[in-house]
């Protein structure tokens, strides 16, 4: 009877072990479950911060939306890096796969806002294009600290209509180093000339109308002299003049409505381009490629 007693004993006592040695286990397992899921976000955190770290103010090209080669990509940022040096202004490219904000404006204006990225704290200025491939959306926008070098909306207009046939023709490398290139040259002429680049200084329309009428009185004086080397011609104020009274006779007349012309222009629905102003007081032009 007695072994029977301390048989049942042992085995209950070796139940309470194998029931203590699991839960041990299971807590143990449980720990190390959540300390890995900690190390995962720790880890996510810090490369996340990494990427900011990396792409700041000396990055020139970020390239989310996948539009450009490494190549590429070295290529523009080694061009932007020399424009901005030079003249110690923040120009960047960033593209988007999808707009993440209400617009690409939206977006524009907060990638120039973010001090990880180096345009707000430019010392001259900042200007940012932006590429989103769902939509083939473009948008260019300045600060307002480089619309003093870069003029508002003409001059962001300026910059997306250079780049937009590049654009249309998939030669997304060929349309960046076309923005960099176009940057400095306006960068250029308000270094040389104190104000900001005028597309339309080229072009005088009160040059065009000189031109116009010289041409018109040259080529009025031409006429005039090869009429008077033709000897059988002179002046007359009718055309019946110069026909012979007995050889015509007009015994009928009448018109003859032939067809009309019509031409019709197709209304915009405003999908092209549209320029904007920023909150910020700075300026930005936007269109579609």
């Amino acid at each position: 009877m007695k072994k029977k007693y301390i048989s049942m004993l042992v085995a209950f006592a070796l139940v309470i072990c194998l029931a203590v040695t699991a839960m041990a286990a299971g807590n143990a397992a449980g720990k190390n479950q959540q300390g890995q899921q900690t190390q995962q976000t720790q880890n996510a955190k810090q490369n996340q911060k990494g990427m900011s770290q990396s792409l700041g103010a000396s990055a020139t090209v970020i390239d989310e939306g996948g539009f450009f080669t490494p190549d590429e990509i070295q290529r523009i940022s080694m061009k932007l890096n020399a424009v901005n040096a030079k003249y110690g202004v923040k120009a960047g490219i960033v593209t988007l796969r999808r707009v993440n904000g209400k617009t690409a404006d939206s977006d524009a204006e907060r990638l120039l806002n973010d001090p990880q990225l180096g345009f707000k704290n430019a010392q001259n200025g900042a200007v940012v294009m932006v590429l989103v491939k769902d939509g083939r959306k473009i948008t260019v926008q300045q600060n307002a600290a480089m619309t003093k070098m870069l003029s508002k909306s003409e001059g962001m207009t300026y910059i997306r209509e250079q780049v937009t046939p590049s654009l249309k023709d998939n030669k997304y490398g060929d349309a960046g180093i076309e923005f960099a290139n176009t940057v400095e040259k306006m960068l250029a002429y308000y270094e040389k000339e104190h104000e900001p680049f005028d597309p339309s200084a080229g072009f005088s329309i009160f040059a065009a109308l000189i031109s116009l009428v010289v041409s018109g009185l040259g080529g009025f004086g031409v006429k005039q002299y090869f009429v008077g080397q033709m000897s059988n011609v002179t002046p007359e104020l009718a055309a019946d003049a110069y026909l012979e009274r007995d050889t015509f006779k007009l015994t009928d007349e009448s018109d003859t409505y032939l067809y009309t012309d019509v031409t019709v222009t197709k209304k915009s629905k405003g999908g092209g381009s549209r320029d904007s102003s920023t909150s910020s007081g700075g300026s930005s032009s936007s269109g579609t490629f």
